[in-house]
């Protein structure tokens, strides 16, 4: 015989004549299965909340792709060799400067769906992905022919189909202003501001995050009298602002780099 009743917790419990049924929180289950459980109540319970929350479970399933959410530090002394990925989740990278071109530029994943947030922890040097389009072989299937990390900048990778796929990239600096030295200038961020000095018809600004092929869109923010229109054509590491006629005064502008 059986009977039903309610514990401390409210929870229903089983009982015998053998005396009660284990509680779940007794019986053997594995490491897996479960993080699985903790992360589908986590998921139902944001879905009910509409808020968000954060695991940091550790767990090695390697089978499934899953991966400990901890820091890695490899240091790249060689941009021309592959980077060997720790076993971790956020990766800092450290030392390095410049275009990597190990072809594959990465070690390989262990199974589809690890994923890896790589940052570049250097204050002044940049490292430069390419894409697998690019560099035939990097393994790197990214959202642009190539992006540079710069200072705490940050990319996000999955492992699918024996390629690290971009699913997302952070940018530190987000704008840069030169207008106060009109002229050619650098400036290693995605949109900012510049200036056409007195009698020039061009301005060429570098950067970091320009390819050839990106999508330069200008917003002229001063109306002159001779230059009243201005084209952009991108390359690589920089891209050319062209007036249709040289600047009576100088001409500030807008500018948004579209990848």
């Amino acid at each position: 015989m059986s009977s039903s009743a309610c514990d401390s917790t409210g929870l229903p419990t089983c009982k015998t004549d053998a005396g009660p049924l284990p509680r779940p929180a007794e019986q053997s289950v594995p490491v897996a299965e479960w993080n699985r459980s903790m992360q589908a109540i986590a998921d139902a319970r944001a879905a009910i909340t509409g808020g968000e929350i954060w695991t940091r479970t550790i767990y090695r399933a390697k089978a499934r792709g899953t991966y400990r959410w901890v820091a890695g530090d490899p240091s790249i002394s060689d941009v021309t060799a592959a980077v060997k990925l720790p076993d971790a989740s956020y990766i800092l990278l450290s030392s390095g400067n410049g275009l990597l071109s190990h072809a594959p530029t990465l070690s390989d994943g262990a199974a589809d769906g690890q994923f890896i947030r790589l940052i570049n922890t250097q204050g002044s040097n940049t490292l430069t992905l390419q894409d697998d389009g690019v560099l035939i072989g990097s393994k790197l299937q990214l959202a642009t022919p190539r992006v540079t990390l710069a200072a705490y900048d940050s990319i996000e990778l999955i492992w699918q189909d024996s390629k690290w796929r971009e699913v997302g990239r952070t940018v530190k600096t987000l704008s840069t202003d030169t207008t106060s030295t009109p002229g050619n200038g650098t400036a290693d961020t995605f949109q900012g501001r510049a200036a056409c000095a007195v009698g020039a018809n061009a301005v060429v600004v570098r950067s970091n995050k320009c390819v050839a092929g990106s999508v330069v869109s200008v917003t002229l923010e001063d109306l002159d009298t001779t230059a009243t229109r201005c084209k952009a054509v991108a390359a690589d590491g920089s891209f050319t602002v062209t007036f249709d006629a040289a600047t009576s005064a100088v001409t500030r502008f807008r500018w948004v780099i579209a990848q």
